[in-house]
């Protein structure tokens, strides 16, 4: 699933701006909400659940479209992912879960420890939340420990196909299988801009 989704999806979303940006979109989309309706949000049905916050953290990608771009592509470039991960989560809306989220799909670092991996690996949530007003070295030091806890929860392509498997099983009614809640993610970010 990992294999067949993500390197299409970094393909496109290095490419420019513009598709970075869709990955974004989609990562906010899906803050407390199920699959099937972040990708309907992704695709532009913003009056589903986008509200406040989610309104706010939208408009601001379009802000700084190009800037996050640049930067983020700078630092992936350089290898340093601790430092990526942590300038990422100074975005509004992202915190470090969902700032590793957008790290796993627009790159292929990092992962997402949402609320289903915090429970599957009994991690504190406050081991991969920050504070309001952090440093910039204790936002990079929490980066670096969030992403040797990816690492030790199992990766990058583990995180996905398990939350892949996850959402398939619990929600049989939703999905087919596991691959079609990968291929969602695919069709959220690419799908939205043919």
């Amino acid at each position: 699933m990992y294999k067949n989704h993500q390197p299409l999806i970094k393909q496109y979303a290095l490419e420019n701006a513009d598709n970075f940006a869709d990955v974004q979109r989609f990562v906010i989309c899906t803050i407390q909400q199920q699959l099937n309706v972040a990708v309907k949000q992704a695709n532009g049905e913003r009056d589903l659940n986008a509200f406040g916050f989610k309104l706010r953290a939208l408009a601001d990608i379009e802000l700084h479209l190009k800037e996050r771009y640049e930067e983020s592509t700078e630092l992936y470039n350089k290898g340093d992912i601790d430092a990526l991960l942590a300038h990422v989560s100074t975005w509004y809306g992202f915190g470090l879960v969902k700032a590793g989220f957008v790290l796993q799909l627009a790159f292929g670092v990092s992962g997402c420890i949402d609320t289903h991996n915090l429970k599957l690996f009994n991690i504190k949530k406050s081991t991969v939340t920050l504070g309001q007003k952090v440093t910039y070295k204790t936002r990079l030091k929490k980066a670096k420990a969030y992403n040797k806890l990816v690492n030790k929860c199992g990766g990058t392509e583990f995180l996905w196909d398990n939350w892949c498997e996850y959402v398939a099983i619990s929600q049989p009614n939703s999905y087919k299988d596991a691959h079609e809640v990968s291929r969602l993610h695919q069709d959220a970010i690419i799908i939205r801009s043919n």
